[in-house]
């Protein structure tokens, strides 16, 4: 039996219908805000500025890859073993998760490094701005190494289907980071500042999302030295 028919088979009619809403309240917050808060950034960052933290987004996005479906694995599997009864399964599986996505962030922050120390010297960034860039590639890639093991957590809240407490936390995230944004460059932050704040909301959304984790699943201990060959074999060969 699959994750979605597992959620469709449990979740009440109301949950389904707060979960539909709050998906749909979350896309169109998430949009109305990057409608005003880019033109806002690229005012205050300078078409030069504005270039390189563009050109550090674009040369880091691809790490994200390195969630290799092991998110979506862990809602299936967190889903299936929760209607089950079945939570030392379940701790299983969320806990091999965390050993993947602790690799994978690790590799996401050498990757960074390597960006930093030895490919972004090469991609004419104005020389004013080239201490800046570094610092900020080093700081993206520890936010998505953050962001990769948060994903074990936001994939067991979709498990247990609670779209609208993962949506109720990214509209926060969204309205209090942007803010943010607009204070910090209003008062003459520049990238540096603006990869600081990206790493602190991230923080603070892994941080929202454990809590949440053990308030709703109490059962479910994740620990690192619980993961085993079976749970990565599930995760990867679903």
């Amino acid at each position: 039996m699959s994750a979605q028919q597992v959620l469709g088979q449990q979740a009440p009619a109301s949950r389904v219908i707060r979960n539909v809403l709050s998906n749909w309240g979350a896309y169109v917050i998430a949009m109305g805000i990057n409608f005003f808060l880019s033109p806002y950034v690229v005012r205050h960052l300078g078409n030069a500025g504005y270039g390189v933290w563009t050109l550090i987004l674009s040369l880091t996005g691809y790490l994200g890859l390195l969630d290799l479906g092991v998110r979506g694995a862990v809602t299936r599997y967190v889903a299936k073993f929760h209607t089950e009864g079945d939570h030392d399964k379940a701790t299983e599986i969320a806990s091999s998760a965390i050993v993947i996505f602790g690799v994978a962030g690790l590799i996401a922050i050498l990757i960074s490094l390597v960006f930093s120390s030895f490919v972004i010297g090469h991609m004419h960034v104005p020389p004013q701005y080239l201490p800046a860039a570094r610092i900020v590639l080093l700081l993206t890639g520890v936010n998505i190494a953050v962001s990769l093991v948060n994903g074990v957590f936001g994939g067991i809240l979709v498990g247990l289907q609670r779209f609208d407490l993962t949506n109720g936390i990214e509209i926060c995230i969204n309205a209090l980071r942007a803010v943010s944004i607009v204070l910090a460059l209003h008062f003459g932050s520049g990238i540096v500042m603006l990869a600081v704040i990206q790493l602190g909301f991230t923080i603070s959304r892994w941080a929202a999302n454990i809590v949440l984790v053990r308030r709703l699943y109490p059962a479910l201990r994740i620990q690192p030295t619980v993961a085993d060959r079976n749970g990565l074999k599930l995760i990867f060969f679903l």
